[in-house]
């Protein structure tokens, strides 16, 4: 008698991707993942599609050499801020800073893909630091926000763009996951369809 299939419930391989179970739902009506309904009615997704979708993100990732940027004026909450990044995309770095000025010089050094910052700092905030690098080239690093206040305080207080999405403290890992993923994912899409990206791909080394 063959083995059973390994499987998973919608709820595990949510907690194990960081997403939600509507997206997993998604996936499954999109075909990127096998799913049937057991005897007593339970939804099971065959584990190794999830392990191959697994494998696909860790590819885009070690691809995209994704560099991220936290900028925070709370040293532990720096410290949890990186832990959580780190955790969605352990294959990052991450760099960090103290307030806005420390940060337009650590994205002018490391040139970071996503930069998140929180709202409210001394010398510079974080509203005024994202509004300089869009100054400075449209085409620069994903935004993202964080503050203890709630999304229409923070967008009337602190004229927070429209278009930058914002995580309210204490920051749900699950959200922040989903948001670095989409502007990875994003990103690699992007280099993808690049002609400049793939013709210095294809371009013989020296």
């Amino acid at each position: 008698m063959p083995p059973a299939p390994r499987t998973y419930t919608p709820q595990q391989v949510a907690r194990h991707l960081c997403v939600s179970p509507q997206t997993v739902q998604r996936w499954v009506d999109a075909g990127r993942l096998r799913a049937w309904k057991t005897l007593g009615g339970h939804r099971r997704i065959d584990a190794d599609d999830v392990d191959a979708l697994v494998a696909q993100r860790r590819e885009v990732l070690a691809a995209t050499e994704v560099r991220v940027l936290v900028v925070d004026d709370h040293p532990l909450y720096l410290e949890l801020m990186t832990e959580l990044v780190l955790q969605a995309l352990p294959d990052a770095t991450v760099d960090t800073a103290g307030d806005g000025f420390e940060a337009l010089i650590a994205v002018g050094r490391h040139m970071p893909h996503i930069v998140l910052a929180d709202l409210a700092m001394p010398h510079m905030s974080g509203v005024e630091m994202l509004r300089r690098l869009r100054q400075e080239s449209a085409a620069g690093p994903t935004a993202i926000a964080v503050s203890a206040l709630s999304e229409a305080e923070a967008r009337e207080l602190h004229g927070l763009p429209a278009d930058v999405p914002l995580l309210t403290k204490p920051v749900d890992p699950r959200q922040l996951h989903a948001l670095l993923r989409a502007a990875v994912d994003a990103r690699a899409s992007h280099a993808r369809h690049d002609p400049a990206r793939r013709a210095a791909a294809a371009r013989p080394a020296a």
